[in-house]
């Protein structure tokens, strides 16, 4: 009941205000957020400190700064989608290559995408339906309000998007497959496992980390092309999407590989701008015990 009375009197209100509003309010998040609340400080601290040791002190609170800010923007722009129109989306999402995509659907496949939690993934979960001649469809957790997650749904499947329980996807993509239904999956593969014996380690910003198998796993089971994508944000409020396979034939490949080739995909793109990804996750609970696990480097 309160999230419903937050978003009739407050978000949807404020999501019909031009975005250059919203930026203003932005501004007075970041304030409340970084240096009232510190929302998070000590975390996105902590992991920027021990992804970037060779930075000094400064560099870190510069990162944390503007890492905040974005924060801001994208919640303001998270805002925005409740209302945006397709033309806006479309304009500040963009696909720089979507023939790497829709070759397969005129192949009758269905393709995989997987990336992580970088740039404005909500704008990405919104707009994917549009981009390409397949079902879209994404993955995720339910979320702790049930009343916040509905809202947060209603404005994800605006233009056609399917969000598929991650406890359902085995019997989703059979679905689809049996329907012969082309979808395209996207997957964000970058957050904390809750099972690390079940993980995949790997060295990931220079530490070790357990990584999210399931992408590589669903790839070859149902013999589905994988599919990096990169994010570049053009300035504020305007993002290009670059499309990268990382295996055409899944099946083919050795143990470990697809997950080991896009999860340096995203390292390589968080190292070359790091304000970008969302730092304030909880990302290294775990940690690896040598005589346990094995670490990929």
């Amino acid at each position: 009941m309160l999230a419903k009375i937050l978003y009739y009197i407050l978000i949807l209100p404020a999501s019909l205000l031009p975005m250059s509003f919203l930026y203003g309010f932005s501004k007075v998040f970041l304030l409340l957020v970084y240096n009232i609340f510190g929302y998070r400080k000590e975390v996105v601290y902590t992991n920027l400190r021990n992804a970037f040791p060779e930075k000094s002190e400064s560099e870190i609170k510069l990162i944390a700064k503007k890492f905040y800010r974005h924060f801001g923007q994208i919640s303001a722009e998270g805002i925005k989608g409740f209302t945006i129109s397709k033309k806006n989306l479309l304009s500040r999402y963009k696909v720089t290559n979507p023939e790497i995509v829709e070759q397969f659907y005129k192949e009758g496949k269905s393709v995989l995408l997987v990336s992580g939690h970088y740039g404005n993934w909500e704008f990405m979960v919104q707009s994917l339906n549009l981009h390409f001649s397949h079902q879209g469809t994404g993955v995720g957790k339910p979320i702790t309000s049930d009343g916040f997650g509905r809202i947060m749904n209603k404005s994800r499947i605006r233009f056609g998007m399917e969000i598929w329980d991650h406890s359902n996807v085995r019997q989703e993509i059979k679905t689809h497959l049996e329907n012969k239904t082309p979808f395209c999956c996207m997957l964000l593969a970058d957050q904390s496992t809750s099972n690390t014996d079940r993980s995949f380690w790997i060295r990931f910003l220079n530490q070790d980390t357990p990584v999210l198998f399931g992408p590589e796993k669903l790839a070859q089971t149902h013999d589905l092309p994988i599919i990096y994508y990169d994010v570049v944000k053009v300035k504020r409020g305007y993002y290009e999407l670059t499309l990268k396979p990382v295996s055409l034939h899944p099946k083919e490949e050795a143990y470990g590989d697809i997950t080991f080739k896009h999860n340096k995909m995203l390292e390589e793109l968080i190292m070359n701008k790091p304000e970008y990804w969302l730092w304030s996750h909880k990302r290294w609970k775990h940690s690896a015990q040598s005589e346990k696990y094995e670490v990929r480097v």
